[in-house]
């Protein structure tokens, strides 16, 4: 707390994506079944992705002189504008940039689409993020809003591959890896140093940078895989799945089985 003081408070946070007419309730059964059961204070904020104009703020009912009202914290996302999420390095400002183009996906063609999804992706590389978290950032942007084309969304992942790394054959994934290789390495070299005690620093130093790569690697491997086979699964084919990643059409075909 603001006084130095510790305290336990629950945050109860609600995505909605459709008109409920009884949402308001939802809200306030929510809340008292969260206090009943953990007894500490619970504030609430319900995000509203919806294209609708009701904006819900609370819940009030009454009965032969008995009345309730239940107000809490609503962010509607119809309501802002794309500067509300300019000039921030909060995450949360870019997932609800990228919800937010998705409401408009119906008026924008895949051009427009694509203009805002690179100009995130360089966003991205601005705001030095580390890995883990431009790759969960990065896999948003690329699957919130999908394009009709298929072209389009080739083109994309190109770009993405340039602006992380100026390399056109480097995928976007090993462009993470390298990143947290690097970091690893730095970590690797304080356990050498360590071992460095026993055997040498600099024997120790080099054990450090071998224990940071397999750490990297034992990390992004899967993660590797995993974006081969969504392209796999959108139609590419292995040859272009090979430059998209930066690898051999064999180890496409390897890594797919």
């Amino acid at each position: 707390m603001r006084d130095g003081t510790e305290e336990w408070i629950l945050i109860h946070i609600e995505m909605q994506g459709y008109d409920d007419p009884e949402f308001r309730e939802r809200m306030f059964i929510y809340y008292y079944r969260i206090l009943d059961k953990y007894q500490k204070k619970v504030t609430a904020i319900a995000i509203m992705t919806d294209d609708t104009s009701d904006h819900p703020t609370k819940y009030e009912t009454s009965f032969i002189g008995t009345k309730l009202i239940y107000e809490f914290n609503s962010y509607k996302l119809k309501n802002k504008t794309p500067e509300d999420f300019a000039n921030t390095d909060n995450p949360f400002a870019i997932v609800m940039e990228v919800a937010w183009y998705a409401l408009k996906s119906n008026e924008l063609g895949d051009e427009a689409l694509y203009n805002f999804k690179i100009r995130l992706v360089r966003r991205l590389k601005e705001l030095d993020y580390d890995s883990e978290k431009i790759r969960v950032l990065f896999n948003f942007i690329k699957k919130y809003v999908n394009f009709e084309n298929s072209e389009i969304n080739l083109k994309f992942e190109e770009q993405s591959n340039i602006i992380f790394k100026n390399q056109g054959t480097m995928g976007i994934v090993d462009a993470i890896i390298d990143d947290a290789k690097r970091q690893y390495i730095e970590i690797g070299k304080e356990e050498g140093i360590e071992i460095g005690k026993e055997e040498g620093i600099e024997i120790g130093k080099e054990k450090g940078i071998e224990i940071g790569k397999r750490k990297a690697e034992e990390k992004y491997g899967e993660e590797r895989k995993n974006t081969i086979q969504n392209l796999k699964n959108e139609g590419f084919p292995n040859e272009k799945i090979a430059t998209i990643i930066g690898i051999s059409v064999e180890d496409v075909l390897r890594l797919l089985n």
